[in-house]
């Protein structure tokens, strides 16, 4: 069974809205936000894709 790359981090920005007190599912709201935005301005899939793995690497602490 393949893991997803945006599954793996959505379940690892879930456990990091717990650990700094944010409501669970946070990030994962963020980046669904970033990705609708995206695609109401026209912003290539590509792009949108790259903006959702950002904010969902933003909550887990990997983006320097």
């Amino acid at each position: 069974m393949a893991v997803r790359l945006a599954n793996l981090l959505a379940g690892l920005s879930r456990v990091a809205d717990l650990g700094f007190g944010l409501p669970s599912g946070e990030a994962v709201r963020s980046a669904v936000l970033a990705a609708v935005l995206g695609r109401s301005v026209g912003v290539p899939d590509e792009d949108v894709r790259a903006g959702l793995y950002a904010a969902l690497l933003l909550h887990v602490g990997c983006v320097g």
